[in-house]
């Protein structure tokens, strides 16, 4: 595989596209590697945890595998509840922590804000494998800001994760423009 990708990599003018393609086409295979060596099952891009937790990986693997990684295997958002608790996800994404709290036995409810469609939708498909965890999370497609707004951000068609600002990238025709709703909190 290392050497098809290196071949590949001849064809490509620039460096940054370069290393993106070898993180992309390799990180897949070693992130894959480490799950599967920690207890994790994938089967038809479906990443099921040691907790039993499924997670769609089919749109952008290395992106879901990587956040998986992070709150499940490294645990960098493993937080001691001492009490019953309701938990504010704000930047819902793809729901990996939402679902990843909701196994928790003192979390009673979770409310989980995603502003961006494309996202919130990865984050429906992730709820609806899990629904026995999806009872604890309320889960809404709007932002939270200081005032009602609507909010325009260009979204990257192949990365639906990725988003920025309308100046930056304006010529760039692999985005496309959405308006987001920001709700005052």
């Amino acid at each position: 595989m290392k050497i098809l990708v290196n071949l590949l990599c001849c064809f490509v003018p620039l460096k940054k596209w370069r290393k993106g393609i070898r993180r992309r086409l390799l990180g897949i295979k070693s992130r894959r590697k480490k799950l599967m060596a920690h207890g994790f099952k994938i089967e038809n891009e479906i990443v099921t945890t040691p907790e039993g937790v499924k997670i769609d990986a089919s749109n952008v693997p290395h992106e879901a595998m990587g956040i998986t990684k992070e709150v499940f295997l490294k645990k960098d958002y493993a937080v001691n509840f001492s009490s019953d608790a309701v938990l504010i996800d704000i930047g819902l994404n793809r729901s990996i922590a939402s679902l990843y709290f909701a196994t928790y036995p003192n979390i009673i409810k979770i409310y989980a804000f995603e502003p961006f469609k494309p996202t919130f939708e990865l984050a429906k498909k992730n709820l609806e494998l899990n629904p026995q965890l999806s009872k604890k999370i309320n889960a809404f497609n709007f932002g939270l800001g200081r005032d009602n707004a609507i909010n325009t951000s260009r979204l990257s068609q192949s990365r639906p994760m990725s988003f920025t600002s309308n100046s930056f990238l304006a010529g760039n025709t692999n985005r496309f423009l959405e308006n987001t709703t920001i709700v005052w909190w």
